[in-house]
């Protein structure tokens, strides 16, 4: 879990300048270490877990930017 943490960390870090965005990372990383775990309950290798659970964000990152577009 290691390795895939720090790259999702990597992620986050790139433009954290204040609160709101260390909370907004926060928040982030509670998200997809949920759905970490319920991929791992749901019989996932840790490795597999932590790629689904990224893309998954990922995923509806985007379609949330066609629907809003700023």
């Amino acid at each position: 879990m290691g390795a895939m943490r720090e790259a999702w960390n990597r992620v986050l870090s790139f433009a954290h300048t204040d609160q709101r965005d260390l909370e907004m990372e926060a928040e982030l990383a509670s998200h997809v270490e949920l759905a970490v775990e319920e991929n791992m309950r749901q019989g996932m290798p840790e490795a597999e877990a932590w790629r689904r659970a990224l893309v998954k964000m990922t995923l509806n990152f985007a379609a949330s930017m066609l629907r809003y577009p700023w």
